[in-house]
């Protein structure tokens, strides 16, 4: 299972709690506590918050989308 999980999110950059349930059909909550383990692995990060899993590179690029978007919703709530 954590092979798996660590394969998916080395070929994506990020894996969802949805996407990994529907790759091994394992409880939701039993998925959140395998993150949390892969994320104590260098160059792989555990967002509780987010419920993801991310590549280092994976969790820059989620980073950035967040950033440019709150830019936009600041443009936005100036109008």
């Amino acid at each position: 299972m954590y092979q798996l999980f660590l394969d998916a999110v080395r070929k994506k950059g990020k894996l969802t709690v949805v996407e990994a349930h529907e790759l091994s059909g394992v409880h939701p909550n039993f998925i959140l506590q395998i993150f949390a383990d892969l994320g104590t692995i260098p160059g792989v990060i555990y967002s509780r918050k987010h419920k993801c899993l991310f590549t280092t590179e994976g969790f820059k690029k989620f980073l950035e989308k967040r950033a440019a978007s709150r830019q936009v919703l600041d443009i936005f709530s100036e109008l």
